[in-house]
């Protein structure tokens, strides 16, 4: 069963850097935990466990004691805020940048448009406002630490009925984990957009590429997927851990991937008299083809095997799956 204590080092603990983590989730239980038994002569009660953790204060105050002492252009009270509003003006940015690109290119289906030249003056943009963004952001929270403003919680007596449920570690997802996802999502759909007309196998450089047409068959599939996978990897930026719902929407996007390689080899054997025509092998549709089927089949059994995990953890531990940390 999971105690008040067990929630409080949890929440101490995911506000600590992981090198740092396990070392003092340890220390702080054994503490609590040793205190709580002289107190009460090793039978400890709810209200006991209350009363001790209200004494050792909030987990953010907490975890900013075991940060090293030195001076700061944010401090550890204010980091944990300007950390959710760079994260939030980061994510703005990007969706409604996004947003432009995409809304842009539905309403001037009707003309001759240079993805390529659109999607660099997109990027273009989107560096310079994420980096106004979070400049401007970074100046309010300096000038913050400078005159010393905090949160203020002291008005509200902190209570530790409000700790979130502790976190399963299959559930956890750390932010440097989303950031990287959400960069290579991001990195290979602006690729996709500029080279669109150049992937394929190249034969000769400066001719068309052979294949390519199958990419451009399947370029709205591909597009969606890759952006499905920034929105995705955006909301696990922002949350910190996997929920019920992205659980699904990450296997919707992995179903999807599915059908985006299925089209993409079963339309193979159709180039194969194009493929020999360009003086390549003979049998070498048919080993494209039956690389193609090793990556369908080994993606799908993949795809089962994390969702049976998935779910088998979660009828393990119902009740942790689904709650939110406040």
């Amino acid at each position: 069963m999971m105690t008040y204590i067990d929630r409080y080092v949890y929440d101490v603990g995911r506000r600590l850097p992981r090198k740092e983590r396990d070392d003092v989730e340890a220390e702080l239980k054994s503490n609590l935990q040793d205190t709580l038994d002289d107190r009460t002569k090793g039978q400890p009660t709810e209200e006991d466990e209350v009363a001790l953790l209200k004494e050792f204060g909030p987990p953010e105050k907490v975890a900013a004691s075991y940060r090293p002492a030195s001076q700061y252009l944010i401090g550890p009270d204010l980091y944990p805020t300007f950390r959710t509003v760079a994260a939030i003006v980061v994510f703005a940015v990007t969706i409604g940048l996004l947003v432009s690109f995409v809304v842009g290119l539905i309403f001037n289906q009707g003309e001759t448009i240079d993805i390529g030249s659109r999607l660099l003056d997109t990027l273009s943009n989107y560096f310079q406002a994420v980096l106004m963004g979070l400049g401007s952001v970074i100046v309010i929270f300096a000038i913050m630490q400078r005159l010393e403003v905090r949160p203020d919680d002291d008005d509200e007596e902190w209570d530790p009925n409000d700790l979130p449920e502790v976190v399963q570690d299959y559930n956890r997802m750390g932010r440097a984990e989303s950031a990287v996802g959400l960069a290579v999502n991001l990195v290979f759909f602006i690729l996709l957009n500029l080279f669109a007309d150049r992937i394929g196998l190249i034969i000769i450089i400066g001719e068309e590429p052979l294949l390519n047409n199958i990419v451009q068959d399947n370029l709205f599939w591909l597009n969606a997927v890759l952006l499905a996978g920034v929105l995705l990897h955006a909301i696990l930026f922002l949350q910190g851990h996997w929920h019920f719902y992205t659980r699904l929407f990450k296997l919707a996007i992995d179903v999807t991937w599915l059908f985006v390689i299925y089209n993409l080899v079963t339309a193979l054997p159709a180039e194969q008299e194009t493929l020999i025509a360009a003086g390549l092998p003979e049998n070498l549709p048919t080993l494209l083809v039956g690389f193609g089927y090793f990556i369908l089949i080994a993606s799908g059994i993949s795809i089962v095997v994390n969702t049976v995990k998935w779910l088998w953890n979660a009828l393990q531990q119902p009740k942790l799956v689904y709650k939110l940390p406040e």
